[in-house]
């Protein structure tokens, strides 16, 4: 396998659980072998062994984003507050 330059290719991928199971594959495929794995992908030990723990905890599910938007934000200004806002004060 050629060296896989990690950062810059999740930072370029449609598609970033597909990269971490390529990195989870490969550790598994080569005798779970944490430097090798960091080596290969070009990233830090301590990122692998997070991949790793997390497809362990949930399976393919674990490797998916769970990063983003919130469901809620409770300091959030009310839609009400935000029409009020948008309106001219004089």
């Amino acid at each position: 396998m050629a060296p896989e330059i990690y950062w810059e290719r999740l930072h370029d991928s449609k598609d970033p659980a597909g990269l971490r199971r390529k990195l989870v594959q490969f550790h598994f495929e080569h005798g779970c072998k944490v430097s090798l794995t960091a080596r290969t992908f070009r990233c830090d030990r301590k990122t692998v062994r997070y991949w790793v723990q997390r497809f362990n905890q949930n399976q393919v599910a674990g490797l998916q984003d769970q990063r983003g938007k919130h469901q809620s934000c409770p300091h959030k200004t009310s839609e009400e507050m935000e029409s009020l806002r948008a309106q001219p004060w004089w």
